[in-house]
This record gives structure tokens, sequence and C-alpha cells, in this order.
């Protein structure tokens, strides 16, 4: 009977840890199958928790003798965290699921690329600009500058070429 009163005891532990904080317990499918019904509670069994399976009648019996309010205890617990896990799925499932919250998320994503694009557009036509001012300070310079400027230049060049904004932005020779 020791066995199957540390199983009730850990089994109550268990279930006032769900119910103080059921946002931890939601990938736990096992437990929350077991929240299912008296049957499928007693059954129950958690390496790590000491909570071995049981006969409903074995776990009814071992209640009345070391919890506090007996079976009726035990069971008014598995109500409440069966329904406090469900109230956290709904709300995690309100969170990303309804069609409209999916909708206004695509939108908004849609107007951050339009941001972004724009970002890039002008950031390209920056560093077209830059590229055309060191070419005419090149040409002031000096023929070994100028054409080391050329180089550099065909680099960075090579960089935009692989963004296909780079074939809208006019380049000068």
């Amino acid at each position: 009977m020791t066995r199957h009163r540390n199983s009730v005891l850990s089994l109550h532990k268990l279930l006032q840890e769900v119910c103080l904080a059921p946002d931890q317990f939601l990938q736990d499918s096992a437990l929350f199958a077991a929240l299912q019904s008296q049957g499928a509670l007693a059954a129950f069994s958690g390496s790590g928790l000491e909570i071995s399976g049981s006969s409903l009648n074995t776990v009814k019996r071992a209640c009345e003798a070391s919890i506090p309010g007996g079976f009726g205890e035990l069971d008014n617990l598995r109500k409440k965290a069966k329904a406090l896990i469900e109230v956290q799925q709904a709300r995690k499932k309100r969170a990303y699921g309804t069609r409209t919250n999916l909708e206004d998320k695509i939108a908004s994503l849609q107007r951050d690329i339009q941001l972004l694009r724009q970002d890039l557009l002008i950031c390209t036509r920056v560093i077209s600009l830059s590229i055309s001012q060191g070419r005419r300070y090149a040409d002031v310079a000096g023929p070994d500058v100028k054409a080391r400027c050329k180089r550099e230049q065909r680099e960075l060049l090579a960089y935009l070429a692989t963004r296909s904004l780079s074939a809208d932005i006019p380049v000068s020779d």
C-alpha cells in the first residue's frame, strides 16, 4: 500500500503544479490524456515522477488513506487542471490561429517587405552615385588613380550585380 500511497501523493502534487502553472504542461500529451477521465488518471504513470498506474479502485482507496478530502479532492484537481490546460491551449490558438489575425500578420509583413525594398533601392542608388563621384574624382587625380578606381569599382559593381535591383541602376563609365 505504501507504493500506491506514494504514487497518489506524487499525483496529487503534480496536479497542484499543473493548476499553478498550466502553461508549463501544454506539451505533455500523456498528462493531458490522463486528465480526461478518472480511469485514465488512475492508469497514468510518470517515470521520473514516482507515479505508477493502478486501477481506479486502488487509487480511490489510497486517496482516502493519504489525501485530505480523499478521492474527491484528487478528482476536483484533475478537473481543474484539465480546464486550465484547455484555457491555455485556447489562448495559444487564438494568438495565432484566427483567420483575421493571420491576414493582419500577412498584411503587416507585406508592408515590411515593401519598406525593405524601398530601403534597398535607396541604398543601391546611393552606392551608384558614390561610384560615379569616385570616377569623377579619379579622372581629376591622374591615370594611375583612375585605373585603381576602375578596378575597385568593378568589384563593387560585381557585388551589386547579385541583386535584381542592380539592373535598374544607371552607372556611367
